[in-house]
């Protein structure tokens, strides 16, 4: 056998040897693999219902306000709304008022959101260490629809002075200034359609001591709300120092006077007595 030909079986036999090696590598990866990919678990996911964004107590939740997050089907606990069980949920809450606050991307549950006309929905609208108070209107007089919820307003009183009819005189007086108008009846959105509401009872709110000083100002006078220009609506409130006249005494058939634009329309107050 000459030189060549030992030679050329040689190169064969290193050829062989590599294509066998790379064949194998081949298979071993090809392997791992299939191996990876048959131990690698399949997480099943399902729709939670979720803040879109920072959502303040009180707030009403708007559209666009909630919104669907995959989440491991393993993790979600009871109580929170999915989509396989609630899949209308995200229009369903629109409208509701959030008891609490709500972090962007924080579960929501059925609970911490109240719907309009259940109970402790004024709850929910009254700030922290608010209190709300409701002024009732006779059906003859209505409020002429003249303020709708989220207006602000100062608080005037009409009193008479004089001991006898020939002394008598009238003065009026701010007794509580920029209080926010939480609802009309029994509508508490902001965005009202039409523009004017009629209602039987116009619900503030206020601290404690102004709610005692509304009490007062109801029993010993007429009492008026003036509508605060949008300009000046976050301007500093009054304090709740109650004025020295309305501990003086208490007068019966109080009214109110609800003025916007202009407009003034007065309305008898149910149980403004002594």
């Amino acid at each position: 056998m000459n030189v060549v030909r030992i030679s050329i079986l040689a190169l064969a036999l290193v050829a062989a040897g590599v294509a066998a090696f790379l064949v194998r590598g081949l298979m071993a990866e090809n392997q791992r693999q299939a191996t990876v990919t048959a131990s690698a678990p399949v997480i099943e996911t399902v729709g939670v219902l979720v803040a879109g964004r920072v959502i303040n107590p009180g707030e009403t939740v708007r559209s666009g306000d909630l919104r669907w997050q995959q989440w491991p089907r393993t993790a979600v606990t009871e109580g929170q709304i999915t989509e396989t069980v609630q899949p209308n949920a995200r229009s369903d809450y629109q409208g509701s008022v959030a008891r609490r606050l709500f972090s962007s991307g924080e579960p929501v549950v059925p609970g911490a959101l109240v719907q309009p006309g259940t109970a402790g929905l004024m709850a929910a609208l009254v700030s922290p260490g608010m209190r709300a108070m409701a002024v009732s209107v006779s059906d003859e007089n209505s409020a002429g629809g003249f303020i709708l919820p989220g207006d602000r307003v100062d608080v005037v009183v009409t009193r008479e002075t004089g001991e006898d009819r020939s002394s008598r005189s009238y003065v009026s007086e701010t007794v509580l200034y920029n209080v926010r108008v939480l609802a009309i009846d029994q509508v508490f959105d902001e965005d009202v359609s039409g523009g004017a509401m009629v209602g039987d009872t116009i619900t503030l709110e206020l601290t404690p001591g102004q709610s005692e000083t509304l009490a007062l100002a109801q029993a010993i006078g007429d009492v008026s709300l003036a509508l605060r220009s949008f300009a000046d609506s976050m301007a500093q409130e009054g304090d709740d120092t109650t004025p020295e006249f309305l501990t003086a005494g208490a007068q019966s058939n109080s009214q109110i006077t609800v003025v916007r634009n202009g407009l003034e329309t007065r309305v008898r107050v149910q149980g403004g007595g002594r």
